[in-house]
């Protein structure tokens, strides 16, 4: 039964804090497809180089996430006792753990970029153009890191809006630049790719003025150095108990679904299906922002009222009206998605990307309708594992389960229908599909158990 018997005590937090993450995931998401179109207009090799060049990154920025989540299981909890001190401290392991990370992980980008890219395809000419972008664009990600760890722990104190105002901010410049630099506009120079790179610099380093700015006059939660840069003994066991696995858990995850793109990147007519895959993944992502939302809000709400101790009881029925509210949603946005994919995108705005091929545009609105077909049960299992077991700190079932049915499911299935048998991309999405289905029942059976309930909060930290 669908209904939910809540109030508005339910409704009004869950409004509050998932509404601008829902706006913040589609505005990400458009930028990655305004991306995709403004590079597009230079042809098929640099839209299939700029994409895999940001696969390059996509594990770190998976790492990056998964730091995110690990002191958000923490910080949602003390949240919940008020305990801001503690919090500065988890803030201050976060921070360190993505600003070190990401220096070496761009380090070694920078310093073997053809290597990198080889990595991705065999394609000489993509790997040529793909070097010129991943050596510029290498340094935002660092930036981006150091970012993304304070509005995560912003949002964890359900202040969502900063996070979304920043990126509204960055997202406009970033585009205005794209179309100075990549076509050289009002008299800037014709740069390309490399001008979509330094573009996305340039909006990195707006983010990060923008939230030094914010912290500094933040009144209602203070930095507090002494706490940052000394966690402290206690808090880094906790660190490393249950943020650890989630940074793991991300981090395969991260490297295992990078796999993907590499498998089309490998078939025949590379570019080509590289380059329908970008676009299919750049209009799913702004239409999957709905349950990103909804599950990032509910890591936040599931873990205060843990931390501010409510029952097991409690956390499960609360849990299962918000699964409830992510279906419901995941249906509408997988309608809305096929309609728009086959009324909107297709007739109207995929004709706009100049040098892609009408069978290039034909494979990419496929992909997407499969991708439609999918979203209810990725919706549940994001929601669930990301979510629910994660804010009831129920991390290593979690990593289990994204993990577990990733390797041993998806990738090899996906090698299999694409490599070995040539069955095309189609096939690649159908592996996914195949995926997510299987990894939604252990899901349900998991979160039905109610193990993943648990206070991990101190009395003194």
């Amino acid at each position: 039964m669908l209904r939910i018997n809540r109030g508005r005590e339910f409704y009004k937090p869950l409004i509050s804090l998932a509404l601008p993450l829902v706006l913040q995931n589609m505005i990400n998401s458009s930028l990655s497809l305004i991306d995709t179109f403004m590079v597009g207009g230079l042809g098929e090799v640099e839209l299939a180089a700029v994409t895999l060049g940001n696969n390059v990154f996509f594990l770190l920025m998976l790492i990056t996430f998964g730091i995110q989540s690990g002191t958000s299981i923490l910080i949602s909890q003390y949240w919940g006792r008020k305990d801001t001190n503690t919090i500065n401290r988890v803030m201050g392991l976060g921070l360190m753990t993505s600003g070190l990370i990401s220096a070496v992980f761009v380090t070694f980008v920078l310093a073997a970029p053809r290597v990198v890219m080889s990595l991705m395809t065999p394609d000489t000419a993509l790997i040529d153009t793909g070097v010129q972008y991943i050596t510029v664009v290498a340094p935002a990600f660092i930036l981006n890191s150091l970012s993304m760890v304070y509005l995560s722990v912003q949002r964890s104190m359900e202040n969502a809006r900063i996070g979304l105002t920043v990126l509204l901010i960055s997202t406009a410049a970033n585009t205005f630049m794209n179309y100075l630099l990549i076509y050289g506009k009002l008299g800037f120079p014709h740069m390309g790719v490399r001008g979509a790179a330094t573009a996305t610099v340039l909006a990195r380093i707006l983010e990060l003025v923008i939230i030094i700015a914010y912290a500094s006059l933040k009144a209602d939660f203070k930095l507090r150095p002494k706490y940052i840069l000394k966690p402290g003994r206690i808090i880094f066991r906790d660190f490393i108990k249950y943020s650890v696995p989630v940074i793991v858990n991300e981090a395969l995850w991260g490297f295992g679904f990078m796999l993907y793109p590499i498998i089309v990147g490998n078939m025949r007519a590379a570019a080509a299906a590289v380059a329908a895959y970008s676009i299919a993944m750049s209009v799913d992502r702004i239409l999957s922002a709905g349950f990103f939302g909804s599950g990032s809000a509910a890591a936040v709400l599931i873990g205060k009222r843990l931390g501010e101790g409510q029952t097991g009881d409690d956390a499960y029925y609360y849990a299962k009206d918000m699964l409830k509210v992510v279906g419901m949603v995941a249906t509408f946005m997988a309608v809305l998605m096929a309609a728009l994919a086959t009324f909107v995108f297709r007739p109207f705005i995929f004709p706009l990307f100049r040098n892609i091929s009408e069978g290039t545009i034909t494979t990419a609105w496929l992909l997407i309708l499969i991708g439609s077909a999918n979203m209810i049960s990725r919706a549940l299992n994001y929601t669930i594992i990301c979510g629910v077991l994660r804010g009831g700190g129920d991390v290593r079932a979690a990593a289990a389960i994204d993990v577990g049915m990733l390797y041993l499911i998806g990738l090899p299935l996906a090698f299999i229908f694409g490599l070995l048998l040539n069955m095309g991309v189609y096939m690649v999405f159908g592996a996914i599909f195949i995926e997510e289905i299987i990894k939604c029942a252990a899901c349900i059976w998991r979160f039905r158990s109610r193990k993943w309930i648990k206070n991990v909060t101190r009395e003194m930290a």
